[in-house]
């Protein structure tokens, strides 16, 4: 995993775990709309409540680290 910042690699886990479990929740259709990026934007908002900004954002920035490393 890439670096966490300051953050707890147990903590930068499980946020990215419910990221990625958001992601499929919200876009499992294959067809973004209005009402399925407002939800994963509420859901998101519920992320940064639970945890704080700090943690979300570096949870954010370790799987962009990882899908830019898998992007040919």
């Amino acid at each position: 995993m890439t670096t966490a910042g300051p953050y707890a690699p147990a903590l930068i886990a499980q946020i990215c775990r419910e990221i990625e479990e958001l992601g499929e929740e919200h876009f499992a259709q294959m067809a973004v709309s209005p009402e399925s990026v407002r939800g994963a934007q509420q859901a998101a908002h519920g992320l940064i409540e639970r945890y704080g900004r700090g943690p979300v954002q570096a949870a954010a920035q370790v799987l962009e680290a990882q899908l830019n490393s898998k992007t040919p």
